[in-house]
């Protein structure tokens, strides 16, 4: 429900047993040539359905939905449904004045380890995603590798595979992510990923409908994402 399909990204797509992908943003014109390739068998592929940028606004931490906003009022605005569990999340933890077209929009997360999940900002989210019938685009593996990622260390979720992929994407999964000056930033960085999942069974519990996106351009990661939605309860 969340990919960003390239032509090498297609076979892999495959091979991790993907056959179907909502790319959710690309070069439109070389989307339609693959999309194009995909269908006649010139290259190896899913079937896209296409979902691209709606404003194609771009910041020093790349695309996102409309800055200086929050979810609530995108919603309230008439947008259908919320990408990322950390955009969800942004809307308890920062405010108006703080560009989530930014790196912010990661390590704004990391404020999460203390975020109490009955105050009364949560609670009127949910109420809207319920009056509008708003689902989330979880793509919470990305979080996961974000927040969790360490040097020289395999995520759950690579270990069946990463050590069959070429040097440089092990490497690229072998690595801490984020800035740290200490070990207590990086059991900062573990809480708070902590919250993240807390968040995914908050949602469960309140029968928010969760899609599951990868933010991905190779669907391995989808296996993953849904062993993370059943660590949440499903």
């Amino acid at each position: 429900m969340h990919g960003h399909v390239d032509g090498w990204g297609g076979l892999f797509a495959l091979a991790a047993g993907v056959t179907s992908v909502r790319d959710m943003g690309n070069v439109n014109e070389r989307l339609l040539e693959l999309e194009e390739c995909f269908e006649s068998g010139e290259l190896a592929g899913p079937t896209i359905t296409r979902s691209g940028y709606l404003d194609g606004v771009r910041g020093p931490g790349g695309y996102g939905i409309t800055p200086f906003t929050t979810p609530d009022k995108m919603i309230e605005a008439g947008y259908d449904e919320i990408t990322h569990v950390n955009q969800l999340m942004l809307g308890w933890l920062i405010d108006e004045t703080e560009d989530t077209l930014s790196p912010l929009r990661i390590m704004g997360l990391t404020r999460a380890a203390k975020l109490d999940l009955t105050s009364e900002p949560v609670r009127r989210t949910l109420n809207l995603m319920h009056d509008h019938g708003i689902g989330l685009d979880t793509t919470v593996c990305v979080m996961e590798g974000l927040l969790l990622c360490r040097d020289g260390k395999t995520l759950p979720g690579d270990e069946a595979i990463l050590d069959h992929l070429p040097p440089a994407y092990q490497h690229d999964r072998r690595h801490t992510y984020l800035p740290h000056e200490s070990e207590e930033d990086l059991a900062t960085y573990e809480q708070s990923f902590a919250k993240v999942m807390d968040t995914l069974r908050l949602l469960r519990a309140e029968g928010i409908p969760l899609w599951p996106g990868t933010d991905d351009n190779t669907g391995f990661s989808l296996h993953r994402e849904l062993e993370l939605y059943t660590q949440a309860g499903y």
